[in-house]
């Protein structure tokens, strides 16, 4: 067979081959038609996840006027002759604002679910609710000042000191660390494999680094439930002075940790950088690691408040005149020393920053400026 009949022959089409390229034809607009979809689909995708967030702040919004109309039906029920105190009114629009920008934020937290137990307890137990309101009120919007600094955190990246702060540590205490600052090496020698000694030390370090949470509180709320207004007034308004001063400081002149150049070295922070970060790759021990992951502000190491909160409770006790509780306050402060340098979250330099504010503090709450009676 010549070439000319042979591509004839394949060039000829069969009685079958008709419904064949039939069958092609539909697939492939099938296959157009679903490569259209899928196209579709995704363009939409970027708008629903855009309303999302806005879904789940309504229906949170609306939970919490379910809430609030439930609780003043009881309150109506139970108390019909009675009204609702602008206090009331005000401390249950204080907390659900607050949780309302949490959710439209994509900041909330499971813990500040827990800021819900306050509209209960102004409506049912109004007088030593306003009390506790109105007593704690300083040490309260510290707290919740310090939470919304996660929202500052973006806008302060740029300005972030990191060069100089390491530095100026290795210049004054590079000797305590054998040539580099003593977080790094003393976190190093920590972290090292050493058998139980060194594994008790870890334990006790991260404890004592975790007990100003716990441990000013617990006093501050010992004395108000003793009715010790006196000491408990002047503590407050110490750790306020104290706390207005750190905040200040931490949105003027942000600082960064010595994890940060554990893990970055000089880099300037930006807001990929922070995404990308794994803080357990420059510390050990999983609360602290923990604690650290979930921080409001990771660059608000100057001044350290867990120099100055000790250093501030040995100077107030000092006036007291109970020495021995002043011995073990200032054993205490030298162990928080230790203990946040070993852990690699502060420098010497940090601690020393929360020392000077820690005096500042006491000497502008002693002297009587605050209360008219200097």
């Amino acid at each position: 067979m010549s070439h000319l009949d042979h591509s004839t022959c394949i060039s000829r089409t069969a009685p079958g081959d008709t419904n064949f390229s039939a069958l092609g034809a539909w697939q492939s607009s099938q296959l157009k038609l679903n490569l259209g979809f899928a196209a579709l689909r995704i363009q939409t995708r970027d708008s629903e996840l855009k309303t999302l967030s806005l879904a789940r702040a309504s229906l949170w919004m609306e939970q919490l006027v379910i809430i609030a109309l439930a609780w003043r039906y009881l309150l109506s029920t139970y108390r019909m002759r009675q009204g609702i105190a602008f206090w009331q009114i005000g401390a249950s629009l204080a907390v659900a604002g607050y949780l309302t920008t949490c959710v439209l934020t994509g900041t909330i937290k499971s813990y500040h679910w827990v800021l819900l137990g306050i509209v209960p307890l102004a409506l049912f137990h109004e007088k030593p609710t306003r009390r506790f309101l109105l007593d704690w009120l300083p040490i309260i919007a510290f707290w919740l000042a310090y939470d919304r600094l996660r929202l500052v955190q973006p806008l302060l990246l740029s300005r972030v000191a990191v060069e100089w702060p390491y530095e100026l540590e290795l210049r004054l205490f590079g000797w305590l660390g054998g040539g580099d600052v003593p977080a790094h090496s003393w976190d190093l020698w920590l972290s090292a494999p050493g058998g139980a000694t060194r594994d008790a030390l870890s334990v006790a370090a991260q404890m004592i680094y975790l007990s100003h949470m716990v441990l000013l509180p617990a006093l501050l709320f010992f004395w108000w439930s003793r009715q010790e207004r006196g000491r408990f007034t002047k503590y407050v308004r110490a750790f306020s002075i104290l706390h207005a001063m750190a905040l200040l400081t931490y949105v003027t002149l942000p600082v960064a940790p010595p994890w940060w150049i554990s893990l970055h070295r000089m880099s300037q922070p930006t807001a990929q950088l922070v995404a990308q970060t794994n803080v357990r790759d420059a510390m050990h021990g999983v609360v602290v690691q923990g604690l650290i992951g979930n921080a409001a502000q990771w660059f608000a190491a100057v001044p350290s408040l867990h120099g100055a909160y000790p250093v501030l409770m040995f100077l107030l006790s000092l006036g007291e005149r109970k020495w021995f509780a002043s011995g073990v306050v200032a054993a205490y402060a030298v162990a928080m020393f230790a203990a946040t340098v070993s852990l690699n979250q502060h420098y010497f330099i940090d601690l020393l920053a929360g020392l000077c504010a820690a005096c500042i503090a006491y000497l502008v709450e002693g002297s009587g400026v605050l209360t008219g009676e200097s």
